[in-house]
């Protein structure tokens, strides 16, 4: 009976033992997937070489806690307010969070804040239709067409940016829009790093989903969870 107790407590040390070592492998696996994606994200940040853009085109990122615009959006914004005051931009198209059964929409918000702090009204135009990043490209390039705009920079986020740049060439517009995104060191407002792991773990997500999915079923997903 000793023996047994012994060898099952010997049993359960080991099990702990092993149970902890998968536990620190894959947090440490986590966290060095999570450096190499943000590393891709910043790596593919435009260079401005090709500035002035005849436009600039401002991705929704989703609402505050208390109504209007949360953080992530409000970074994007303030980068293209940047990009329009040093002149590399004249026309922001604010691009997303489409709502209807809240009858709630992010552009307008969007184009309020930009409005609000110095930009001409007649310079920020809304796309209010789509509500996922393929959607805020395909109805964003209607727009610019209409207007005989050949070229025009995408700003972001750094995370967002691996999959954005994959739907701009499976959507075939990676020849009329640039990408962008503010600098995670630099960003208004500041940006936390555990923010950063949030955001890399929910693209990543997002990533799967739009690989796997049908375009009209992850449309559908889309809406399911929005609204």
């Amino acid at each position: 009976m000793a023996s047994a107790r012994v060898g099952n407590s010997v049993s359960r040390k080991r099990f702990f033992r092993h149970t902890l070592l998968l536990v620190v492998l894959l947090a440490l696996c986590d966290l060095a997937a999570t450096f190499f994606f943000v590393r891709a994200g910043v790596s593919l940040v435009s260079d401005h070489s090709a500035a002035p853009w005849e436009a600039a085109v401002v991705l929704f990122s989703d609402f505050g806690p208390y109504g209007g615009l949360d953080d992530d959006s409000l970074r994007r914004l303030n980068f293209a307010l940047d990009l329009h005051r040093i002149g590399h931009t004249s026309v922001i198209i604010c691009s997303g969070g489409a709502r209807p059964s809240r009858n709630l929409n992010g552009s307008t918000f969007m184009k309020r804040y930009l409005v609000e702090r110095g930009i001409e009204e007649a310079r920020v135009i809304e796309e209010n239709r789509s509500n996922h990043t393929l959607g805020n490209l395909e109805q964003t390039r209607e727009i610019l067409l209409r207007m005989h705009v050949s070229r025009a920079v995408v700003v972001s986020s750094p995370i967002h940016l691996p999959r954005l740049k994959g739907l701009t060439s499976c959507s075939g517009t990676a020849s009329f829009f640039d990408v962008t995104a503010y600098d995670l060191q630099q960003s208004d407002p500041p940006i936390a790093w555990h923010t950063v792991y949030w955001q890399v773990h929910h693209e990543f997500a997002a990533l799967l989903a739009s690989t796997f999915f049908p375009a009209d079923l992850y449309g559908a997903l889309i809406n399911l969870i929005r609204d």
